[in-house]
């Protein structure tokens, strides 16, 4: 299975880096500051059939709300400071990293 990866977040790069090396899983990014829009043409994947095989992955309502308003399914991340708070806002909400391989794997998006 092929699955395309990109980081979209507003967090300064030493921020970023330091985050995904944390999680284990900055090995498979290039981050990059650009705009959802311009990330999603990026990938080739602005029609509606092809945004159901993105996940927004957030730990803060800004996050949710920004997937949402791109039409794209969000997950919220395990380690989010309101975690309880804001996970019945998000389509989905992990309790371990792990499950992000999974639910990519499901065909669920």
């Amino acid at each position: 299975m092929h699955v395309t990866l990109a980081v979209l977040t507003n967090r300064p790069r030493a921020s970023l880096d330091e985050l995904l090396s944390f999680l284990g899983i900055k090995d498979f990014f290039d981050p990059s500051p650009l705009a959802m829009k311009f990330s999603l043409e990026q990938l080739e994947i602005e029609s509606e059939s092809n945004k159901k095989r993105v996940l927004y992955v957030g730990d803060d309502l800004p996050d949710c709300i920004c997937g949402k308003e791109a039409g794209i399914a969000t997950v919220l991340v395990p380690h989010a400071r309101k975690f309880e708070e804001l996970r019945s806002h998000f389509t989905y909400a992990l309790s371990d990293m792990s499950e992000l391989i999974s639910l990519c794997s499901s065909g669920k998006t």
